[in-house]
């Protein structure tokens, strides 16, 4: 019967329906084009990101043919979410750049000129009630038997703020230092390289046996403070 059948006030009806469109029905706003700049650094940083994934499996030039490095680095690019062929071609043209400024370094021969070499080392590092794990980017041991950590960093800083940056990396590279020590029964070298300028910095045994120690009173301090 017509007596039962739903009764909508137009007015409401009207709101409802003008709610709707707002909320639901309306097109994704249009954005703004990104900074310039903004695009520019963000694309520094995967340049800094496609290097470090070639140095991982030591894709360097004149070690694979040319366009194949080409390609790897664009497919490396392409993972990290660079899909615009402008875009793409120069994170690849600057990669190629750095990847060859590292190739004729004197780090590159050191670490070619090796005993052993080990790439992508994972480690579990016990201290006291502590267990940690990570992933060193080179091991290697030279001619004379030294053992050395070596860790990629892939921050835009200059040659002359390199120093500066690498102190906060100092316990990172302590626990790889004493996970290393543990298995080989020797302290060794430590040192970053940084990606974008091409710099390598050592870190002093002193130095990262020191934050070592300090690990657990900044853990405590850190947890004070939350």
């Amino acid at each position: 019967k017509l007596g039962r059948a739903p009764y909508y006030d137009p007015t409401q009806r009207g709101r409802a329906a003008f709610r709707q469109s707002v909320l639901h029905d309306m097109p994704d706003p249009v954005r703004p084009l990104p900074d310039r700049a903004a695009d520019v650094g963000r694309l520094r940083r995967v340049t800094g990101e496609v290097v470090h994934r070639a140095l991982q499996v030591n894709l360097l030039p004149g070690i694979v043919d040319h366009n194949e490095l080409l390609d790897r680095l664009r497919a490396f690019a392409w993972q990290i979410g660079v899909t615009d062929e402008s875009g793409e071609n120069l994170v690849v043209r600057q990669a190629r750049d750095l990847l060859d400024r590292y190739a004729n370094s004197e780090l590159r021969r050191e670490i070619d000129a090796a005993v052993e070499v080990f790439r992508e080392v994972p480690f579990v590092y016990h201290r006291g009630e502590r267990t940690i794990h990570g992933v060193i980017d080179v091991l290697y041991r030279d001619k004379r038997g030294k053992w050395h950590v070596l860790d990629y960093k892939t921050a835009r800083v200059s040659w002359q703020t390199a120093l500066e940056s690498a102190k906060q990396y100092t316990l990172q590279v302590g626990i790889y230092a004493r996970a290393v020590e543990a298995q080989t029964g020797q302290a060794p070298a430590a040192a970053l390289y940084y990606i974008h300028p091409g710099r390598r910095v050592r870190v002093s045994a002193d130095d990262w046996a020191r934050a070592v120690e300090r690990l657990e009173d900044d853990i405590r301090a850190a947890l004070q403070d939350d």
